[in-house]
């Protein structure tokens, strides 16, 4: 054994392992030097093993292993110190296709303790510093282990601290599409790993610059693995103290997507994101979590400045609360609870949903990407009060309320129920909407393409409207009142017979309220509207309309009265009115053939002066 510290003998050993790795194992073994120092200092330069200079196993400048004697004879490792500088290793599986490729720049690390016998570790530190690892699974199948069972592994790993530089990682051949991730500085501290138990505990972690990029391709409707069982193994249970995440950026879209092309939702782009949360808890679909500060940048222009909320999803409730969120423009706050685990969460699962605070039309416009200039401009500087709660299952919804408003602008309430929302043969509900304008003016904008509003919506017009619906029928009850006036409707459609009923009933219902620069004035009408089917070739239906009084230009037009009914592709109807300024009595006729609509009209025009 001490020969091995003589160069000339190390030399010798270093030839004798080339020639035996070259001459029996159809590869290629060069070391540069092997040195080796009392007691069990071993370094090797420049080692290489591959086929071919394109099809290297494993390279590496320098390999250094700094070995305690003195533990060796209490069966137990202490490796002082451990550097690869330079390192590649490449492996492929001809098999199942996969290949992988590791190169490493530098890495350190010492090991105070290696019990065999009580399957322990003690690392004080490691470090990797450069790094690229490559893998492509491949096509082909995996191989199937069937040596059976083995030893349970006990293994316990104690790290003081891991720091990670300049390092990435990319996936490829996978059904989804490509994984590509990496990390700028990362620092691990106060890692305790148990094999046998499954458990990972750890006391902060940070990372900054790290990004994660997520290519997906296009599906071909074929699922990878189908059928094939997999055995449900022990989850893992993690534990970190703090977890610190800085300027991290994040990405998904389809691969075929340009960078000018674009568009969310397709596509997702987190830039400038930071991250501390903690007393983070996991164990399989279990985790609990306090985030004290979220922010980045999405690529849309998002800007969120700050995000906070407790997390916790057990496996039998699942609890969101005191979530704050903040950008430049809005603040919200919402909790959310579910009486299951997240991976359980269905259709007859209880929950509660409340939502409070104010969103920016700002932020709004960024998820509209294909709004015009005048829906632009009006949002831009627009601020929304928003307030809800919601509770009871998928299935059986009770708004206790929904709130949208703006100060100044305009309310809208709303309350209600709704049952079986996915099967229209059972879906109920009663639903209740009011909705007031304060100002009109604060719609202005919206209604005037060259400045000049021909319509316009009236200070403090309201609109109270009732939704039922029962038996495949929904009935819709509305009242609108500009403040002079009011329009009543009433309407209904059962789609199960697919027929329809609807009342209007007009009373001194204000018209100049909607259009000052006009001539029109207080209008009186009632309309009645019934019938079955909506295609021209099988409907039936009948319009009666009666205009009792429409105040035009100073004058005042009565008893208008207009009766049509559609039958057998055939429209017939009378209309008639006996004004001194509008006195007509006419009938007419619409149908069609094959080729073309035809029209009959037949009657009396006595007087026509719409003044």
């Amino acid at each position: 054994m001490i020969l091995l510290y003589v160069p000339a003998v190390q030399n010798f050993v270093k030839g004798q392992a080339e020639q035996y790795v070259n001459n029996n194992l159809d590869m290629k073994l060069s070391v540069g030097r092997i040195l080796l120092k009392f007691p069990l200092d071993l370094a090797v330069e420049n080692i290489y093993l591959g086929q071919t200079e394109k099809d290297t196993m494993l390279y590496a400048d320098v390999i250094q292993v700094n070995v305690a004697l003195t533990k060796l004879l209490k069966k137990e490792v202490e490796v002082r110190r451990l550097v690869v500088e330079n390192a590649a290793v490449n492996f492929g599986d001809s098999l199942s296709g996969l290949k992988m490729n590791v190169v490493l720049k530098e890495l350190n690390l010492r090991v105070d303790r290696l019990n065999l016998s009580q399957q322990e570790a003690e690392i004080p530190f490691v470090a990797l510093k450069g790094g690229k690892i490559r893998m492509n699974l491949g096509d082909g199948e995996s191989a199937v282990d069937t040596t059976g069972g083995s030893e349970p592994v006990r293994w316990r790993f104690k790290v003081g601290e891991v720091t990670i530089d300049s390092v990435d990682y990319q996936l490829q051949g996978l059904p989804m599409g490509e994984f590509h991730a990496g990390v700028g500085e990362a620092r691990l501290q106060g890692m305790d790993v148990g094999l046998e138990k499954q458990t990972v505990e750890l006391e902060k972690i940070m990372l900054v610059r790290g990004f994660c990029d997520l290519l997906m391709a296009e599906s071909t409707g074929e699922q990878s693995g189908a059928g094939v069982a997999t055995e449900e193994s022990m989850p893992w249970q993690v534990r970190v103290g703090t977890v610190e995440l800085e300027d991290n950026r994040f990405l998904m879209k389809p691969m075929s997507v340009p960078v000018d092309a674009e568009r969310f939702p397709e596509t997702i782009r987190i830039s400038a994101l930071s991250l501390k949360v903690d007393s983070v808890f996991n164990r399989g679909t279990e985790v609990a979590a306090i985030v004290q500060n979220l922010r980045f940048k999405e690529g849309n222009g998002l800007d969120l400045r700050d995000l906070s909320c407790r997390v916790s999803l057990e496996s039998e409730q699942t609890n969101v609360s005191n979530l704050i969120l903040k950008t430049s423009n809005s603040q919200l706050k919402m909790n959310v609870r579910a009486e299951s685990g997240i991976s359980d969460f269905g259709m007859e699962t209880p929950f509660q949903l409340s939502i409070d605070g104010n969103i920016a039309g700002r932020d709004v416009l960024l998820f509209m990407p294909d709004s015009n200039d005048q829906l632009n401009n009006w949002l831009s500087d627009k601020v929304f009060s928003l307030s809800g709660l919601i509770k009871g299952k998928v299935d059986q919804l009770n708004i206790a309320h929904f709130d949208v408003g703006a100060t100044g602008g305009f309310s809208l309430r709303s309350e209600g129920n709704v049952a079986f929302v996915t099967d229209m043969e059972k879906v109920a509900g009663k639903l209740d909407i009011a909705f007031v304008v304060d100002r009109g003016e604060y719609f202005a904008p919206l209604l005037s393409g060259d400045g000049e509003a021909g319509l316009v919506i009236p200070d403090h017009l309201s609109l109270v409207t009732d939704v039922n619906i029962a038996e495949q029928t929904a009935k819709v009850d509305m009242e609108l009142n500009p403040g002079h006036g009011i329009l009543r409707a009433v309407a209904g459609y059962g789609w199960k017979e697919n027929i329809y009923r609807a009342e209007v009933h007009l009373k001194d219902f204000a018209l100049d309220k909607f259009m000052p620069n006009d001539s029109l004035g207080a209008i009186t009408a009632n309309l009645l509207a019934s019938g079955r089917g909506l295609d021209w070739k099988e409907a039936m239906a009948k319009v009666d309309f009666e205009l009792a009084s429409l105040y035009y230009n100073g004058y005042d037009y009565k008893n208008v009265v207009l009766d049509a009914a559609l039958k057998d592709r055939e429209l017939t109807g009378e209309l008639w009115s006996d004004n001194q300024e509008l006195n007509l009595g006419m009938k007419f006729r619409l149908w069609a053939d094959e080729n073309a609509y035809k029209i009959n009209l037949n009657g009396d025009i006595k007087n026509v002066d719409l003044k």
